[in-house]
């Protein structure tokens, strides 16, 4: 399954030649990442546990400009013992590639990585994609 939500780039998300930053496309998939974890009932921050990127990887192929609409689709490539490996789109209105790539997230705990349990494995594996 695809975790897939809508977004509009607000000004605020524009350089200077009035096109989206390149960094705002990575806070549309962290907030799709965000929303596919809360869906499946995992924290996403507290004190004790968190999800920290270890990596990311994006290529861009067309821009965005204030006010257009895209999509994000995200899913899970591989779900190891502690880690989350994700794919990611963002296509433009139209449904034209705008950017794709990958990243790894861990799950930690106060003193480091933690195993993800049995249950845990079960619910991410509906979002598990080949």
């Amino acid at each position: 399954m695809v975790q897939r939500s809508r977004r509009r780039v607000a000004f605020s998300e524009t350089d200077a030649s009035g096109r989206v930053h390149f960094t705002v496309l990575l806070k549309w998939i962290e907030d799709a990442e965000h929303m596919l974890l809360a869906s499946l009932g995992f924290a996403i921050c507290s004190s004790e546990r968190g999800w920290p990127r270890v990596s990311v990887s994006c290529d861009y192929r067309l821009p965005f400009i204030m006010g257009e609409e895209g999509f994000c689709e995200l899913w899970l490539t591989k779900i190891g013992q502690s880690s989350l490996h994700w794919s990611f789109r963002i296509l433009k209105e139209n449904e034209l590639l705008a950017a794709e790539g990958s990243m790894v997230t861990v799950a930690m705990e106060e003193n480091g990585p933690r195993h993800l349990s049995a249950e845990e494995h079960q619910r991410l594996a509906s979002f598990y994609k080949s």
